[in-house]
């Protein structure tokens, strides 16, 4: 492995609710920046990156910046996923006309917005059963990139990817996104029989 690039693989199986923020959260201590949208007087709104120094939870402490942590500059990039889960293979299931038909599958959430401008995403709900429902084993990854790295990782490795960047000299984040990428998301499953089953035992 020598000379090559060291990647940490990192997914969030946390539930409840985890998932859905842990994205934003491994960003902001990864590169120990946030990015914020604040109320100004003479602008409605105004998009600022604020520097973050520690993080604390159930009085623990620790320091933000991996990146910038003694000896990390060893690791090239953090690749993350919050959506290598159960219902990703259910609905890559579906897909590959390995499902049922009594099972219906929902998919809600929220997709990255290509606009250059935008700060907030774009909410989505989908029928995974719908004709122009689309999916690929690499919906949802993405690589944040160590700025510090004695071995950089080459972007177009992994070009069905996405990736982050955080850009020193201009202090803001750049990547290379793929266009609607789903940010998180909840998939609900109804199962036909079991509603139908109920409602038979309900009139009875």
């Amino acid at each position: 492995m020598k000379g090559k690039p060291l990647i940490i693989a990192i997914h969030d199986f946390h539930m409840p609710g985890s998932m859905t923020w842990s994205r934003n959260g491994l960003s902001d201590y990864l590169y120990g920046r946030r990015v914020r949208r604040v109320k100004d007087s003479k602008v409605e709104n105004t998009i600022i990156v604020e520097q973050i120094k520690e993080h604390s939870w159930h009085g623990k402490t620790i320091p933000s910046g991996f990146f910038y942590q003694p000896e990390t500059e060893n690791i090239s990039a953090v690749m993350f996923s919050n959506a290598a889960t159960i219902t990703k293979f259910n609905r890559m299931g579906k897909l590959a006309d390995l499902g049922s038909k009594e099972v219906k599958m929902i998919r809600e959430g929220y997709l990255f917005d290509p606009n250059p401008n935008a700060f907030d995403p774009i909410h989505f709900a989908v029928d995974v059963d719908s004709p122009e429902y689309e999916e690929s084993w690499s919906d949802s990854l993405i690589m944040f990139h160590n700025p510090n790295a004695i071995i950089p990782v080459n972007p177009y490795c992994f070009d069905d990817i996405s990736h982050t960047w955080f850009d020193e000299e201009k202090q803001e984040f750049l990547g290379k996104h793929q266009p609607y990428d789903v940010i998180h998301s909840v998939t609900f499953t109804i199962i036909s029989t079991g509603v139908k089953h109920l409602e038979e035992r309900e009139i009875k």
